[in-house]
């Protein structure tokens, strides 16, 4: 197949003054000016992290006693993670363990009440569930509004 000629093209530059470099056209016409729709702006997103001390909790509820960090506004979600070290097989391990996600449901005073969407921990021992809610366990809520 014949490759296209690229000599009208050429010739189309050429023959428009302002797109030929020619100092003295004038400036192309700007395109005529459409009144904007009304655009409501995205509502601004806050995230923060709340370090906190599980009080106590379930599948559903989880109570959390603020220790620092930003507080979550009632109705932001977010992910709440545990302090955890041990030692597996002679090696120490410390890190945050996810174990679930929510909506802050209240904040009264230090005490932030969570409803659990999603419990993400699951784990057994000795053919018994583990409840990731253990009261007093250093936590960490990751949260958005």
């Amino acid at each position: 197949m014949p490759r296209p000629s690229r000599l009208p093209l050429f010739a189309l530059l050429l023959a428009t003054p302002a797109l030929a470099g020619d100092p003295g056209a004038p400036p192309p016409a700007a395109a005529p000016a459409t009144p904007a729709a009304a655009a409501t702006p995205a509502p601004a997103t806050v995230t923060g992290t709340l370090e906190a001390t599980l009080v106590s909790g379930d599948s559903h509820t989880v109570k959390l006693k603020i220790t620092g960090g930003q507080t979550p506004p009632p109705g932001a979600t977010g992910s709440l993670s545990k302090w955890v070290s041990t030692t597996i097989f002679g090696a120490d391990v410390t890190m945050w363990l996810g174990i679930a996600n929510g909506t802050v449901k209240s904040v009264d005073g230090v005490i932030v009440t969570l409803t659990v969407t999603e419990v993400t921990f699951d784990a057994t021992v000795n053919d018994k569930k583990v409840n990731p809610f253990d009261a007093g366990a250093k936590s960490q809520l990751e949260w958005t509004k």
